[in-house]
């Protein structure tokens, strides 16, 4: 799990530069011709590395969720219900998403040119790295209290 929230962290600091660079791309076009109506012609292929790292995440973390809630559950009758937890809690991200952008509604415009998607894509980074940390935290505290365990296990 925590290999796909890295690369969560890094496919949205990618977007976010990728769309820097394509707002500065741009701005230099149009002030270059002010009568050109498509200033920004870019490759598909620019978005290449973003789906690649966001394929990427993805598998991580339902491996991860699913390694995770495999560990958790004892018996065999809860672990039944893994698959439909990680469909729910991908779910939950997805409605996730949508309220974000509907906060961030005022950065989302029809035209991509008149959008700030540069500072979504911050944002979406700024919480990925925020929960990356969390996650690093409790993993870390997990880790000890099962050293803990095992340690105590191996005095008595």
């Amino acid at each position: 799990m925590g290999y796909g929230l890295s690369f969560s962290v890094v496919c949205c600091f990618v977007a976010w530069q990728v769309e820097l660079w394509r707002r500065r791309l741009s701005l230099v076009k149009s002030q270059e011709d002010p009568n050109d109506d498509n200033p920004s012609n870019l490759s598909i292929m620019i978005l290449t590395p973003q789906y690649f790292l966001l394929g990427l995440m993805e598998g991580f973390a339902e491996g991860g969720l699913e390694s995770l809630l495999s560990d958790r559950l004892y018996s065999k009758s809860m672990k039944n219900f893994v698959e439909p937890c990680i469909e729910m809690l991908l779910g939950i991200g997805t409605f996730s998403s949508i309220l974000f952008a509907l906060m961030f509604h005022s950065w989302i415009k029809d035209d991509v040119n008149d959008s700030r998607l540069d500072n979504y894509f911050l944002v979406l980074a700024s919480l990925s790295s925020v929960c990356l940390v969390i996650y690093l935290f409790y993993a870390k505290f997990n880790c000890q209290q099962l050293q803990l365990q095992v340690q105590a296990d191996i005095n008595h």
